[in-house]
């Protein structure tokens, strides 16, 4: 009713003024010394709702056509039920109605089936997931296809470690955030001894009681060459390290399960959901910085060169690095998200924003890569 009176106020009040006007008598039009105006093209009106641009025209046929495509087969080593992987997986499920086949392994296990498939000419894998160190292997082995054309990959300041953060060309993608650092077991470290960096392992008190993976099959040692190369730490400091009697397990979740066990006191580890899940139950872990650096990483996720599925592993991607996917995976898995504006979900001791970061960028990640690849760091590590 007020809208009503409100309009009908307006047209008694248009009426009047057109009768006044009509009543007055007109002044005789002076002449004009303008040149005749050309008739105005009428105005279309316009809108408060931007119109649909060509880029999202095409990202909606690529939506449709990963709808028919209806499956995603997917090589991961972190997304699995434990971690949050179903939930996230139900979701974009929910979301899109494409089936996510997820397959279990390792990075390196994946390099070599990728290649296989590869060489007899029958890719069964769409999406894969690694350490960007497994990731670079892949891509240097033609294993991987750039995913430029997607949404997410058009954001700008919104990642953490810009400008480096993905991979430049495209050819993965980092989806999480990891740090490569120091863990302790509260129970056999006092409190006052905490190792403040990486020299501090050297003393004889810690002999025998510091556990890595084993760099024969895990790169995380490969990861020391960065510290020992950007003179964070002197070149002889791996073989140091080495003599030290070092406890080694072939995984980053049995270096942390030992390391809660009592096994040893003090952990190079990267801080992932393994070890965030064993600190939740009440294990005795907490996390360290670095003094000579924090190394900042990422898990990563690839697009596999002619994979079955192209189409619905781009809309794949697209939704893990979407502010949904992200949040979903901050809440579910315990993990460090890679957007900015979604807060880490982990326990306190696990809480840890690095004050001397060490990033991992395209050309570390080449560097670390090769040193892996060569086992640089397997006869200083293990001396014996």
């Amino acid at each position: 009713m007020k809208r009503w009176f409100s309009g009908s106020l307006i047209i008694a009040t248009v009426f009047v003024i057109v009768i006044l006007a009509a009543c007055t008598p007109k002044a005789a039009p002076a002449p004009s010394t303008l040149a005749p105006t050309a008739p105005t093209t009428p105005v279309a009106p316009t809108s408060n709702v931007s119109p649909p641009t060509s880029q999202d025209a095409a990202w909606d046929k690529v939506v449709e056509a990963a709808k028919k495509e209806g499956k995603i087969n997917f090589y991961n080593w972190y997304f699995t039920e434990g971690r949050g992987g179903r939930v996230l997986e139900q979701a974009f499920e929910a979301k899109y109605g494409i089936e996510l086949s997820a397959i279990q392994g390792r990075g390196a296990e994946f390099t070599e089936r990728l290649k296989t498939e590869k060489r007899i000419g029958q890719m069964v894998a769409d999406v894969v997931e690694g350490s960007s160190l497994h990731m670079e292997n892949m891509r240097l082995a033609e294993l991987l296809k750039p995913t430029m054309d997607i949404p997410v990959m058009k954001e700008k300041d919104v990642w953490h470690m810009v400008p480096n953060y993905h991979n430049k060309d495209g050819y993965y993608m980092n989806y999480q955030r990891m740090f490569l650092t120091m863990f302790i077991n509260t129970n056999l470290v006092k409190p006052g001894e905490e190792p403040k960096g990486l020299m501090d392992l050297l003393d004889p008190k810690w002999k025998g009681k510091l556990i890595i993976a084993d760099p024969v099959v895990s790169e995380i040692g490969s990861r020391l060459v960065l510290y020992t190369s950007q003179k964070r730490v002197p070149d002889d400091f791996p073989a140091r390290l080495g003599r030290q009697q070092l406890i080694f397990d072939p995984s980053t979740p049995g270096v942390a399960l030992k390391l809660a066990q009592g096994n040893a006191s003090i952990a190079i580890l990267l801080a992932t959901l393994d070890v965030s899940n064993l600190v939740a139950e009440g294990a005795p872990l907490r996390v360290l910085d670095i003094k000579e650096g924090t190394m900042v990483d990422a898990l990563s996720m690839g697009a596999v060169n002619n994979g079955p599925h192209p189409n619905a592993t781009k809309v794949f991607l697209n939704y893990i690095l979407s502010p949904e996917g992200q949040k979903l995976m901050a809440d579910k898995s315990l993990s460090y998200p890679v957007r900015k504006g979604i807060t880490a979900n982990v326990p306190p001791a696990m809480q840890l924003e690095p004050s001397n970061p060490l990033l991992i960028d395209p050309a570390a990640v080449e560097f670390v890569a090769k040193a892996f690849r060569e086992k640089q760091m397997v006869s200083a590590l293990k001396p014996n």
